[in-house]
């Protein structure tokens, strides 16, 4: 068997100015299986099987470009206050991945007849991420990331201004 090393095709740094707010670990269960058919029936003694699991690992947060804030002079019963009004926008996904040490096997029968290939195993991949990302927002990933980011930026305004008053609303688009 010859050994090779793996080569860098590429190499590229981005920057980032997200506040990572919330993070959710799934473990996804997922089948894959192939088989050859004629006709639309199957050829016994062909189909190969994997039953696994995967942890799925998706972050969500803002981008702090469009976080925006407005300073006010309110009136209340005590006096005069300084009240910050901050344009927080939704929070989106901004990691998803699968860690691969947590993969479990449950079943594998593999036909000589018809092999997994790695496309198909990619493919089952790019889904499971898919699948996850869908369960997560579903179940209010993206409003918990969103509430846990107001909770974030008003205990960092009061620590700059504990006497003041911070109201968030939505962007305009997002009304």
């Amino acid at each position: 068997m010859t050994k090779t090393e793996p080569v860098t095709s590429r190499l590229e740094f981005h920057n980032l100015g997200t506040l990572t707010t919330q993070e959710v670990l799934i473990t996804q269960v997922d089948v894959l299986e192939t088989k050859r058919d004629i006709y639309g029936i199957s050829i016994p003694f062909t189909t190969s099987k994997a039953i696994y699991a995967y942890d799925v690992i998706l972050k969500a947060g803002i981008d702090f470009a469009n976080v925006k804030y407005e300073e006010k002079q309110v009136t209340t019963d005590d006096g005069t206050k300084k009240q910050y009004v901050i344009t927080v926008p939704q929070a989106e996904i901004t990691d998803c991945y699968i860690n691969n040490e947590s993969f479990q096997l449950f079943e594998e029968k593999e036909s000589i007849f018809t092999n997994i290939s790695m496309k198909l195993q990619n493919e089952k991949r790019i889904q499971l991420e898919k699948d996850a990302k869908e369960k997560a927002i579903n179940d209010g990933f993206l409003e918990r990331a969103s509430a846990q980011a107001e909770v974030l930026l008003e205990e960092y305004v009061k620590q700059l201004e504990p006497d003041c008053e911070v109201k968030f609303v939505k962007p305009k688009n997002q009304q």
